[in-house]
C-alpha cells in the first residue's frame, strides 16, 4: 500500500509546490503533457504486472525469466507507445512549448516500465519492503529535486525532467537490490514462454487500454475544447479525487487475494465477501465523498491557493465519481479472480464510450463541468455493468 501511495503523494507535493510559484496556464500545460505520459505509459506495461506478480508467487526461480522476457516486451511498447505520444501531439495540435513537454516525457516511459516491473516482481516474492524503499526513494527524489529546479527555472520542463531523472535512479537502485539479494536478472530462454505470454497478454492489454483511457483522457479531451487555463483548473480538482480514493485503491487491493483465494473454496464465502467488502467499500468511499464535497473550497485554497479556487467547484462535482469508481474497482477483481476478465473488458469498453460521447458533447455545452458529469455518468454505468456479470457469472453460478 505505501509503495502505490508514494506516486499520487509525491505528485501531489510536487503540484503544490508548483501552484504557488505557476499561474493557472502553466499548470494547464504541466496537466497536458503528463495526462498523455500517463495515458500511454499505463498502455505500455501490456498488463504484465499482473503476470509477473502471479506466475513469480508459484514459481520464485522465474524471476530471471520474466525479467529477461519483460525487458524485451518493454522496449517494444516502450518505443510504441514513444511513437504514438508524438503523433498524438502533432494531430492535437498542441503549442510548441506543451509539444516540447509531451517528446521529453517519451524518454520515461521506458525507466518508468522497468520500475514497475522490479516493484511487481519484488511483491511477488514476498519483499515488498524492498519495493518500497526503492518508490521512497525514487519519489523523494522527485520531489527534492522539483524543490530546487522549479525556483532557479520556473519552467514546467525542469519539472518532467526532475522526473525523468528520478525514474533513472529508481532502474539502477532496484537493480542494485537484485544484485545484492542475488535476484536472477536474466536466464537462457527456448523462447517458450515468450510465446506463451503473447497468447494470454492480449486480453490484459485491452484492460490496461480501455482503464486507462477511461481515467486519463478528460484532460486530453479538455485541451481541445477549453481553455489551458481551464484545464489547469480542472487537473487540480483531479488531484485531490485521485488522493481521496489511492487509500480505497489500497484496500481493495489488499483484498484481492482473499477474493481469488476464496473463488476456490464453498461458494457461500465468496458471498458473504461480495456483501461484506461491497458495504464497506462503499461506506469508505461515501464518507470520503461527504469529506471532501464540505471541505472543498479550504482543502483547494491550503494547498493550491486562492488562485485556484474555481477547482473547489468542480471539485464539488467530480468527488462522486469515488463511489462507482471504488465499486467498479472491487466488483471487477472478482471477475478476474473468476477467469472473467473478458466481461471487464466489455464492461471497460461500454464505460468508455458513454464517458467521451458524453465528455465531448457535454463539454462543449457547459464547459469543464460537462467534463466531471460525463466521467460520474461512464462510472456509474461501469459499476453497474461490473455488478450485473458478478451477481449473474458468479455468484449465482456458485450458489
Amino acid at each position: 500500500m505505501l509503495t502505490k501511495i508514494s506516486v499520487p503523494a509525491a505528485s501531489f507535493l510536487v503540484i503544490i509546490v508548483m501552484a504557488r510559484q505557476l499561474e493557472p496556464a502553466a499548470i494547464g500545460h504541466f496537466s497536458i503533457a503528463m495526462a498523455l505520459y500517463a495515458l500511454f505509459q499505463f498502455i505500455s506495461l501490456l498488463g504484465y504486472d499482473n503476470i509477473v506478480i502471479r506466475d513469480v508467487a508459484k514459481d520464485p526461480t522465474k524471476s530471471g525469466l520474466l525479467i529477461q522476457n519483460g525487458l524485451i516486451l518493454g522496449v517494444l511498447s516502450s518505443l510504441l507507445c514513444a511513437g504514438c505520444m508524438v503523433l498524438a501531439s502533432h494531430f492535437l495540435h498542441y503549442s510548441a512549448p506543451i509539444s516540447k513537454s509531451i517528446y521529453l516525457t517519451t524518454l520515461i516511459v521506458f525507466p518508468a516500465f522497468v520500475n514497475v516491473l522490479a516493484e511487481t516482481l519484488l511483491i511477488g516474492l514476498r519483499k515488498a519492503q524492498y519495493a518500497f524503499y526503492g518508490s521512497a526513494l525514487r519519489e523523494s527524489l522527485w520531489v527534492v529535486l522539483s524543490l530546487w529546479w522549479l525556483p532557479i527555472y520556473q519552467s514546467v520542463d525542469a519539472i518532467i525532467l526532475a522526473f525523468l531523472t528520478s525514474r533513472i535512479a529508481g532502474v539502477l537502485f532496484f537493480f542494485f537490490l537484485f544484485k545484492r539479494h542475488e535476484i536472477s536478472l536474466w536466464e537462457k530462454s527456448d523462447g517458450v514462454f515468450f510465446k506463451e505470454l503473447l497468447k494470454i497478454i492480449p486480453v490484459f492489454i485491452l484492460i490496461n487500454i480501455f482503464a486507462n483511457i477511461l481515467l486519463e483522457s478528460d484532460v486530453i479531451i479538455l485541451s481541445q475544447l477549453v481553455s489551458v487555463e481551464d484545464v489547469g483548473f480542472y487537473a487540480m480538482a483531479k488531484k485531490i479525487l485521485r488522493i481521496a480514493f489511492i487509500v480505497i485503491f489500497s484496500v481493495v487491493t489488499a483484498l484481492f487475494p482473499i477474493i481469488a483465494a476464496a473463488v476456490n473454496e464453498p461458494p457461500g464465502k465468496l458471498s458473504r465477501y461480495f456483501n461484506s467488502f461491497s458495504l464497506r467499500i462503499f461506506i469508505l468511499a461515501g464518507l470520503t465523498v461527504v469529506f471532501v464535497y464540505f471541505f472543498a473550497s479550504h482543502i483547494v485554497t491550503l494547498f493550491f491557493g486562492a488562485k485556484f479556487i474555481k477547482s473547489a467547484d468542480i471539485l464539488q462535482v467530480l468527488i462522486f465519481k469515488v463511489i462507482p469508481l471504488s465499486l467498479s474497482f472491487l466488483w471487477s477483481r472478482f471477475l478476474i479472480s473468476a477467469h472473467l476478465q473478458n466481461k471487464d473488458v466489455f464492461a471497460l469498453s461500454m464505460g468508455l464510450l458513454t464517458f467521451v460521447g458524453l465528455g465531448i458533447f457535454w463539454t462543449q455545452h457547459i464547459g469543464y463541468f460537462g467534463m466531471a458529469l460525463a466521467d460520474i455518468t461512464a462510472c456509474t454505468i461501469l459499476a453497474l455493468i461490473h455488478f450485473y456479470f458478478v451477481r449473474q457469472l458468479l455468484l449465482r453460478r456458485i450458489a
